[in-house]
C-alpha cells in the first residue's frame, strides 16, 4: 500500500543554509538523499515543510527585514534545485517552534512576509508548484493567525491549507468506539478549519499532515480500540471534504539521532502498533486473512514482517526498509507445509517476480534474501487448518535474540525459546498474565522454557542490553 503523500522530513529546511565567515552556502547531502529514493521507490507526492530557521538567523522575528534577503535566497534555491520532483511547499511547521522572541506580536506579520515571498518565488521557478500553509495546532490558532491572514488578503498565496488534529490521545481511550467519541472528532479543530474556510467562500484542500496519537496502549485490546478511532476519524474527515491526511508516526521523522531510513515508523515512537493493528483490521476485511500477530520488528536492522492465516494458507508479509540486502529465513514444523508461493514487490506495488517450490525438510528452513526497500509475500499451503507456529529468524544483520514459541502438544503449555546471538549477555523479560519472568542469557546461550498457556493470547517478551543501560532494545509480541 504505498502511501500517495509523504511529509518529508527536516532535510529540506531553512537550516541547510550555513554561514562560514562571510560566506553562505547550502548542505543539499541530506535532501538529495532523501528525495532521490523516495522517487525511486514510489510514486510519492513530496511534501517537505521549510521554515526552520538556521541558529544564526534566529529569532527570525527581531529585525526581520534584514533577514528576509537569506529566506528569498533559500527559498529559490530549493524550488530551482527540487522543481519537478517536490509539489507542495509547506511554509512552516508548527509556528513558531523556538524561531520567534514575540509570536503574539509580530507573529501573523511575519508569517504573512514568509509566505508572501515563497509563493511568489515558487510559482515563478514551478508554475506546477503548490504553496501549503503552515501546520498550525492549536484551534485559536484560527483565530489568531489563519483568520487574519485570510482577511489581509493571504489566500491569494495559499494552494492548500493545513492543520495538525490529534484525535486518538490517551482521554479518547475512555470513549472507546461510541458516539462520543465520533462527536470529538467533529466538534475538532480540524472540523473548525472546515467551517473557516465555508465561512470566507475558500474552495481549497485542507490537509491534516499530522494526526496519530502518542500514548503507549498498555494491552492489545487498547491498541485495537486506538487503531480504530484512527480509523474512523479518517473516514469522518474525509467524508468532510478533507483531501490530504498524513499519519506522523508512520514515517521516519530524525527527531532522534538514528541513520535517515525508509521506516514505516519512527524507531521510537509508541503509537506504531495501533497503526499496525489499522492496517491488519483494514487487510482482514478485504483478504479474510486472519491476523496471527502484530507486525514485528526484526532486531535492529529495520527488516519487518506480519502474518496472516487464511483457510489452508499461512501469508507471510516480509519487507526491508534498509538501503542494503537483508536475509532472513523462515522455519516450519515438519510435514505441515505442502507448497511456497513467492511473490516480490517493490514499494509502487509491481508485481515483478513470482515462483513456486515444494518446502524444504524441516531441517533447511526457507531462505529469503530481500533487496533495498523490497517487500515479498510467501504463501504457505498446509494441510491443517491450525496456524503454523512460523519462526522468522536473521542471517545476517546486527541480531541479538531469536525467539519462538510452540505449544506442546502434550499438555496445556507452551515452549518458549530463547537464543543469544551476540557475543555479550543479554536480559529477557516475558511477561505473560501479568506475570514476569526473568531471563538471563550468556553469549550465544539458548534457553527453553515451559510457560502454562491457561488462556493466554499473547506473551510480551521485552529483552534488555546492559550496553544501553537498562533500556528497552526490543519487542515480540508472540502466539503459541
Amino acid at each position: 500500500l504505498p502511501c500517495q503523500l509523504y511529509r518529508v522530513p527536516d532535510v529540506l529546511t531553512w537550516g541547510i543554509m550555513e554561514k562560514n565567515g562571510e560566506n553562505v552556502n547550502f548542505n543539499f547531502d541530506n535532501a538529495d538523499w532523501e528525495v532521490k529514493n523516495l522517487k525511486a521507490v514510489g510514486r510519492t507526492q513530496l511534501h517537505p515543510f521549510l521554515g526552520y530557521a538556521p541558529e544564526w538567523l534566529k529569532p527570525i522575528d527581531v529585525e526581520f527585514q534584514t533577514k528576509e534577503k537569506f529566506w528569498r535566497d533559500y527559498v529559490r534555491a530549493v524550488v530551482k534545485r527540487y522543481k519537478g520532483q517536490v509539489r507542495y511547499w509547506e511554509l512552516f511547521n508548527e509556528p513558531p517552534w523556538h524561531a520567534f522572541q514575540d509570536w503574539g506580536k509580530n507573529g501573523k506579520t511575519v508569517m504573512f512576509s514568509m509566505l508572501k515571498d515563497l509563493a511568489e518565488i515558487a510559482r515563478e521557478e514551478d508554475p506546477g508548484a503548490k504553496v501549503v500553509a503552515p501546520g498550525f495546532t492549536d484551534g485559536t490558532d484560527l483565530s489568531h493567525i489563519v483568520e487574519p491572514i485570510i482577511k489581509d488578503g493571504g489566500d491569494r498565496y495559499l494552494d492548500v491549507y493545513n492543520f495538525h488534529d490529534y484525535q486518538s490521545w490517551d482521554l479518547a481511550a475512555a470513549l472507546k468506539l461510541r458516539p462520543e467519541f465520533d462527536q470529538k472528532v467533529e466538534e475538532g479543530p480540524a472540523m473548525a478549519h472546515m467551517a473557516l474556510l465555508r465561512k470566507y467562500k475558500i474552495d481549497k484542500p485542507l490537509f491534516i499532515s499530522e494526526c496519530g496519537g502518542n500514548i503507549s496502549p498498555a494491552t492489545e485490546e487498547l491498541q485495537r480500540i486506538k487503531a480504530m478511532q484512527w480509523l474512523r476519524t479518517n473516514f469522518i474527515w474525509l467524508a468532510a471534504g478533507i483531501k490530504g491526511i498524513e499519519q506522523y508516526e508512520f514515517m521516519d521523522y530524525p527527531h532522534e539521532q538514528l541513520p535517515s531510513l525508509f521506516n514505516m515508523m519512527r524507531h521510537s515512537d509508541h503509537f506504531k502498533l495501533p497503526m499496525f493493528t489499522a492496517f491488519r483490521e483494514i487487510i482482514k476485511t478485504m483478504t479474510g486473512a486472519e491476523p496471527l500477530v502484530p507486525a514485528t520488528t526484526l532486531s535492529q536492522a529495520q527488516a519487518r514482517y506480519a502474518i496472516f492465516n487464511r483457510e489452508h494458507e499461512q501469508i507471510v508479509a516480509l519487507w526491508n526498509c534498509e538501503s542494503f540486502p537483508v536475509t532472513l529465513k523462515l522455519g516450519f514444523p515438519k510435514g505441515e507445509v505442502l507448497e511456497i508461493e513467492e511473490k516480490t514487490f517493490n514499494y509502487q506495488g509491481d508485481e515483478f517476480f513470482s515462483m513456486k517450490r515444494f518446502a524444504p525438510p524441516v531441517s533447511d528452513r526457507y531462505e529469503v534474501k530481500l533487496m533495498p526497500y523490497q517487500a515479498r509475500l510467501i504463501t504457505c499451503l498446509k494441510e491443517s487448518v491450525s496456524p503454523i507456529p512460523l519462526k522468522v529468524d536473521y542471517v545476517s544483520g546486527k541480531k541479538k535474540l531469536s525467539a519462538s514459541m510452540v505449544k506442546n502438544e502434550q499438555s496445556t503449555a507452551f515452549e518458549l525459546t530463547l537464543s543469544n546471538l551476540s557475543d555479550a549477555p543479554i536480559a529477557v523479560k516475558a511477561e505473560l498474565n501479568g506475570k514476569t519472568d526473568e531471563i538471563s542469557l550468556a553469549p550465544y546461550e539458548t534457553s527453553k522454557k515451559t510457560l502454562p498457556l491457561d488462556g493466554a493470547q499473547n506473551l510480551l517478551l521485552r529483552y534488555f542490553d546492559p550496553a544501553s543501560n537498562g533500556n528497552v532494545c526490543n519487542e515480540y509480541f508472540l502466539r503459541p
